[in-house]
């Protein structure tokens, strides 16, 4: 946050202009998020568990935020426990700015399903976005499975490639199957990865595990006799 000045008093004051200059690394937004996602007292051991984080780098992160009047600590036994100031910063700027970072991803999911659920069998996210793990370069990675062809739909992807990629700036990477072809030998490896690792935002998933697991095992009886 913004530079921390001591008043005459000797009491912490946070300069009003430019007060989020000192939140630029993506640890101390990783951190603020544990916080705002439900962990309103942890310390510093946990924090770093929670974000496979180095205890003391995490620790000097905590420190710089609680520098900054965003988090307060308390004395514990031998711990600090940290929590988020309760101050204008954080319920006015803090708190919703995250709280709306995590609904923009949950406004799309829903978007998809209400889009594109009359076409679909199923609808899953799998990749960078699946694992919680995206990137600046990510692409949001989307299994179709299609009740049946239409063309309308083909003109749906299109549509939402073109508003993901104007409205936030996110490219689609889409993958179309029909739930008819499920079983064809070229589907298997990508349900195996949506089956362990998929998020499945729309659909029965157990019906689909049904067609991976009497296909895939055909496919190895078919591949056994032929080397018998």
């Amino acid at each position: 946050m913004g530079k921390i000045l001591l008043d005459g008093n000797g009491v912490t004051v946070m300069k009003i202009r430019h007060y989020l200059d000192g939140i630029e690394d993506q640890k101390v937004w990783d951190i603020l998020r544990v916080f705002v996602d439900g962990s309103p007292f942890i310390t510093g051991r946990q924090m770093s568990y929670l974000l496979s984080m180095n205890h003391k780098t995490c620790t000097r992160y905590l420190e710089k935020l609680v520098g900054t009047a965003i988090l307060e600590r308390r004395v514990v036994g031998r711990a600090y426990l940290y929590s988020l100031r309760d101050n204008y910063y954080t319920r006015k700027v803090i708190i919703p700015l995250i709280t709306q970072e995590k609904a923009l991803y949950e406004a799309i999911m829903e978007d998809l399903v209400s889009v594109f659920s009359p076409f679909c069998h199923s609808i899953v996210v799998y990749g960078d976005y699946a694992h919680g793990l995206e990137k600046d370069v990510s692409a949001l990675q989307v299994c179709f499975i299609r009740d049946s062809y239409d063309k309308q739909f083909n003109d749906l992807v299109r549509q939402l490639n073109h508003q993901l990629l104007s409205d936030y700036e996110l490219s689609l990477q889409e993958i179309v199957m029909d739930f008819q072809n499920l079983g064809e030998p070229a589907h298997l490896a990508l349900l195996q990865e949506i089956k362990d690792d998929g998020e499945w935002v729309y659909g029965d998933k157990q019906e689909i595990l049904d067609v991976w697991k009497n296909n895939s095992f055909q496919v190895r009886f078919e591949r056994s006799a032929h080397t018998q």
